[in-house]
């Protein structure tokens, strides 16, 4: 776990330098030598962007300024990466924040970054509202969108989407939950809108969804060979880290889920050191496209562009292992405007094994070990052990108490596309899922992307999923509590897999929204947990 940003500085400093040596001595102790693999690990942005030492030398030591800093006479130091001076940038945080919960009607909607996002989609995001005493609606999360409450509001709205997303009434988007994706991850896949797979055309999702039901679809067919698989698996896995001696969370948990996934997709084994590798490019992107939103134009060619080819390169690899597995499946498809079915597929393929199931099954194994490790007071359930035979009901519960995913969104009116009018984006929305995409603009000449709105002229609509996996009305007087329900408990009043956004009669069932993969997750869940063996471990931290 990386505990604070310490002295080390990636680029000026390596392994084995005298400076090192008293640097990590201060900051991870004396035996600091026999622990730098987890140690020295940089860490992730934006510290990273912001070099610590103990010692300035004289590229970066605080200097007098005639004109002072920020119109004062004071030391301050310039930051190396933009020349930015500290004590203004130091400032502008405490005085969005200050706004944000003094004049919310104001603030709240100030234009952040080049996506049409609002300022208030920040503390919004991080549920500000949740911790803030002057509560939500006193800041930002129940003005920029409204948010559905509750197990039954959540099923009676859910339940619509299929029908609404294809009748041209409600729109998605580039969206994860609350989080609304920076779209230049997408931009290099051959799809349009630069969008995940939750946020196609219905024409294009109509076109790819049958192809996650058969790679992710559990069946009376595959469900005891893909028990075997997944038990052997985890078994493996376990038995490699414990070799190893050591099983970091969530790192080497994000490789293994990566390696199921790609294995079962596309019938190809791959080892969990080449699920390895792609780990940092999916953690990459899965920050980079939450905090990418508040990025000015000019820091995108810096700071993004680079991951953004990664991407595009790593689904042109999906793109060959679908046309190997499907490819005269997918000839006649219409998915656009996308370049192609082919395209379309892979990127969404993508989305599959980086985010969603690729990320949230992770998430909540890690949650899992945190219940029967933790001596935090934050632990809902401290001493915890899991019950002989009750280990799918302890999963499951994992998932309840720690959804990992909170929202469901939705837009009962789109946002105004980049280049266009109100009026004239209205006009895409049309019926018999003939939806169509915004035209897609040149690229800007600063940022080298095509201007795309997000949200601007918009409405956006989220269910919080977690109100309904806690809601006492339906889960009774245990729902804040960790508390193992029974398997069909969990089966009928579970929304968090969008259970409820399910229409097979609109598009033959092609345009329902619950998670495909829902019972393959469950799965890969309980054979972890049936493997591991909670004596045998202990945690570096509690």
């Amino acid at each position: 776990f990386w505990l604070k940003p310490c002295c080390f500085q990636r680029a000026r400093q390596r392994p084995g330098s005298a400076n090192m040596g008293t640097c990590a001595t201060k900051c991870c102790g004396p035996n600091w030598s026999n622990e730098l693999q987890s140690c020295a690990r940089a860490p992730s942005a934006p510290w990273a962007h912001t070099p610590l030492r103990d010692e300035p030398d004289d590229e970066i030591k605080p200097k007098e300024r005639d004109e002072g800093c920020c119109g004062c006479r004071r030391l301050c130091t310039t930051l190396l990466c933009c020349g930015v001076c500290c004590c203004c940038l130091l400032s502008i945080p405490p005085l969005l924040l200050l706004g944000l919960f003094v004049l919310p009607q104001v603030t709240c909607f100030l234009p952040l970054g080049i996506n049409g996002l609002p300022l208030g989609y920040v503390p919004a995001f991080l549920g500000a509202g949740r911790i803030f005493p002057l509560g939500r609606e006193a800041s930002c999360m129940d003005r920029i969108w409204t948010n559905v409450y509750g197990a039954e509001s959540i099923r009676n709205q859910g339940a619509q989407v299929p029908e609404k997303e294809w009748s041209g009434e409600w729109w998605r988007g580039n969206e994860l939950g609350y989080i609304i994706n920076t779209p230049v991850f997408w931009s290099e896949n051959g799809v349009w809108p630069n969008s995940n797979a939750l946020g196609s055309m219905p024409n294009q999702h109509v076109a790819i969804r049958p192809f996650f039901v058969e790679a992710y679809g559990v069946t009376d067919s595959n469900r005891e060979q893909l028990q075997d698989y997944l038990a052997m698996s985890a078994k493996t896995f376990l038995k490699e880290r414990r070799e190893a001696g050591q099983l970091i969370v969530q790192e080497d948990l994000l490789a293994w889920v990566y390696q199921i996934l790609h294995n079962i997709t596309f019938d190809e084994e791959i080892s969990f050191s080449d699920a390895e590798q792609v780990v940092p490019l999916a953690q990459t992107v899965t920050q980079m496209g939450t905090i990418g939103q508040v990025f000015p134009s000019f820091l995108y060619p810096l700071l993004l562009s680079s991951t953004a080819a990664e991407v595009g390169a790593k689904v042109d690899e999906y793109e060959k292992k679908v046309e190997k597995k499907w490819g005269a499946n997918l000839t006649n498809l219409d998915c656009t405007p996308s370049s192609s079915c082919k395209a379309q597929l892979a990127s969404g393929l993508w989305d599959a094994h980086y985010s969603a199931g690729g990320l949230s099954v992770p998430q909540t194994i890690s949650a899992g070990l945190g219940v029967l490790y933790s001596t935090s007071s934050t632990n809902p359930s401290v001493n915890f052990t899991i019950p002989a035979g009750k280990v799918a009901e302890f999963f499951w519960e994992c998932i309840r108490s720690f959804p990992p995913v909170i929202g469901f969104p939705h837009w009962t009116k789109r946002p105004t596309c980049a280049g266009s009018d109100e009026a004239a984006t209205e006009k895409l929305d049309r019926p018999e899922g003939k939806t169509e995409a915004c035209d897609e603009e040149s690229d800007a000449w600063i940022s080298g992307y095509p201007p795309v709105n997000q949200y601007s002229g918009g409405e956006r609509v989220i269910l919080d999923l977690p109100s309904g996996q806690w809601d006492k009305d339906v889960w009774g007087p245990e729902a804040d509590t960790f508390h193992l329900f029974s398997l069909e408990d969990y089966e009928k009043k579970s929304v968090g897999f969008a259970e409820m956004a399910v229409n097979d009669s609109v598009a033959g069932g092609m345009m329902n929204r619950a998670c495909p993969a829902r019972e393959l997750a469950i799965m890969i869940g309980t054979a972890f947990f049936t493997e591991f063996n909670q004596s045998a471990w202990s945690p570096s931290t509690t």
